[in-house]
Formats: structure tokens, C-alpha cells, sequence
């Protein structure tokens, strides 16, 4: 059986989040995937529309998916 460890899971992915991500974008991941904050309310702490707000985590996830397919050896 493997070894699990969330904390170091969780770190490796904060670690390959801020390498693929420009720090505005990471801030709103840790928005809306850590604070749990709904995206209007983190488009509000930003400054942002709501729509900008769900426009740039849709390429977050984009960029974030294609690098879990990079890293699994399919397709980016």
C-alpha cells in the first residue's frame, strides 16, 4: 500500500500552483479553494466584475488541468 500524507500533498499542490501562476491568480485560488469565499465575494475583495472573477478561475482550472495531464503523461 502507499504512504498518503495531505499536508505534504496539499503542499506539493500550493507549490505547483504558484510555479504555473501569476501571484494574482493564486491569490484567488486560495480565495475561492482555501477561504471558501464565493466568487462574488472574492471578485469584490479584488476589485474585480463577477464575471472577470469566474472568467479568470475557469483559466486557472485550464492551466492547472493541463499541467496534471503534463505530469500523468497524456496530453496537455
Amino acid at each position: 500500500s502507499g504512504y498518503s500524507c495531505p499536508a505534504v500533498g496539499a503542499a506539493v499542490a500550493a507549490w505547483v500552483a504558484a510555479a504555473l501562476l501569476s501571484p494574482e491568480e493564486v491569490a484567488l485560488l486560495r480565495m475561492v479553494a482555501l477561504e471558501k469565499l464565493g466568487h462574488q465575494a472574492a471578485a469584490e475583495r479584488l476589485g474585480l466584475s463577477l464575471w472577470s472573477c469566474q472568467k479568470r478561475m475557469q483559466r486557472i482550472r485550464k492551466k492547472l488541468r493541463a499541467q496534471r495531464r503534463k505530469l500523468e503523461g497524456g496530453t496537455p
